[in-house]
C-alpha cells in the first residue's frame, strides 16, 4: 500500500483522467472560495489551506493520498479476514480510482471511519462522517442510507425485496432522475452527456456483473457456511454481513446506471468495499474451497486489468505511468 500511495502522491499531471482539473483548482482555489464554483467547499478549502503552505500543487495529491491510502489500510487491517487478497483485489479494482477521482475518494476514505459506527450503532457520529464527507463530494450524502443496512436480515426474502426495488426503480427511472436532478441541479447538465453512450454502458454491464458475483458469493458463503453463534459475532459476523447488504446494494445501483451512467459515482460508496467483501467471503469457504477460488479470483482480475489497461486505457488514464518530476 505504501508503493501504491508514493505512486499515487507523485503522479504526472497526465495521469488520472481529472490530474488536471485538480491542478487548476489549486491555482484558482481562492477565487472559487470569493465568487463559487462547482466544486465542495471542504475540497476547495483544503487546496486553500495547502496553498499557504506550499506553491506547488503536487502537495495535494500527496496530502490526499496519505490520508486516503491510511483511511484503506486501516480498514483493511481491522476487517478483512483475508489482508493479502484484499490488498490485492484494492490494487486492480480501486487503485485507478485514487488517482481519477481523488474528492470522491477523500470522501470513501472519511466513510471508511463512518462504517466503524454503523457496526456500533453511534448514529451521531455516523452522520458527522457523512457531514465530512460530504463536503469533499457532494454524492457522499447517499451513503446515509448504510445505517438500516444491520437491520435487514440475509435470506432469500431480502434477495427478493433487493430484485423487486431494482425492477420498481428502473421502470420509474425517469420520474425519479427529474426529482433527483431538482436537489442537484449541478449534475443536470449530464443527463445529454457521454453517460448515456455504449462505451459507459459497456463499463456499467462489467460493473453489474462483478458486483453481483461478489454479492452472490458472500450470500452462498455467509449463509451455508457460518453458524447462528457466529453470525451474531459482531467482530466477524456482523462486519461480513453488512458488507454483502452493501455490495448487494451496488447491484442495485449498478442496474439503474443502464439508464443513467452518473449513478456509478453513488454506486462507488457501495461498490468500493468490495476489496474487503470478496476477501471475507472467499475466508468462510472451506480451505480446499478457498484455494481454488482465491486463485480464480486473481487469474480473473489479473486478466480483466491487462485487459483494460490495453483495450479501455482512457478509462482511468493510469497506464503508462509517469512521475511528477518528468513534466516538462
Amino acid at each position: 500500500m505504501l508503493i501504491l500511495c508514493f505512486l499515487a502522491s507523485f503522479r504526472s499531471y497526465i495521469v488520472g483522467n481529472d490530474t488536471e482539473s485538480y491542478i487548476h483548482v489549486f491555482h484558482q482555489c481562492e477565487d472559487y472560495l470569493l465568487l463559487g464554483s462547482r466544486f465542495e467547499i471542504g475540497y476547495v478549502y483544503l487546496n486553500v489551506f495547502l496553498k499557504r503552505l506550499c506553491s506547488n500543487p503536487q502537495i495535494v495529491f500527496v496530502v490526499s493520498s496519505i490520508f486516503i491510502y491510511f483511511s484503506f489500510t486501516r480498514f483493511i487491517w481491522k476487517y478483512s479476514r483475508m489482508p493479502w487478497l484484499s490488498m490485492l483485489v484494492f490494487f486492480m479494482l480501486v487503485f485507478g480510482s485514487t488517482v481519477n477521482i481523488m474528492r470522491q475518494c477523500i470522501a470513501v476514505a472519511v466513510l471508511l471511519y463512518g462504517v466503524d459506527f454503523i457496526i456500533q450503532r453511534k448514529l451521531i457520529p455516523f452522520v458527522l462522517s457523512v457531514v465530512i464527507a460530504f463536503l469533499f463530494h457532494y454524492t457522499a450524502v447517499f451513503f446515509v442510507f448504510a445505517w438500516f443496512l444491520p437491520n435487514i436480515k440475509l435470506n432469500g426474502r431480502t434477495l427478493f425485496v433487493f430484485a423487486s426495488l431494482t425492477l420498481f426503480c428502473y421502470t420509474l427511472f425517469s420520474s425519479l432522475l427529474s426529482y433527483a436532478f431538482s436537489y442537484f441541479s449541478m449534475y443536470e447538465y449530464y443527463s445529454d452527456s457521454m453517460y448515456f453512450e455504449g462505451e459507459a454502458r459497456t463499463a456499467t454491464m462489467i460493473q453489474i456483473a462483478m458486483s453481483f458475483s461478489i454479492s452472490l458469493l458472500g450470500y452462498v458463503s455467509y449463509y451455508y457456511y457460518t453458524d447462528d453463534e457466529w453470525k451474531k459475532a459482531k467482530k466477524d459476523g456482523q462486519i461480513v454481513k453488512l458488507l454483502i447488504l452493501i455490495q448487494f446494494v451496488a447491484t442495485v445501483i449498478y442496474v439503474l446506471c443502464l439508464k443513467l451512467n452518473l449513478l456509478d459515482r453513488v454506486a462507488f460508496y457501495y461498490s468500493v468495499f468490495s476489496f474487503v467483501s470478496l476477501a471475507n467471503a472467499i475466508s468462510l469457504y472451506p480451505i480446499y474451497v478457498r484455494k481454488r477460488l482465491a486463485f480464480g479470483v486473481v487469474l480473473f482480475l489479473l486478466t480483466y486489468s491487462c485487459i483494460i489497461i490495453v483495450e479501455r486505457p482512457n478509462w482511468n488514464r493510469v497506464f503508462p505511468y509517469e512521475f511528477c518530476w518528468n513534466d516538462n
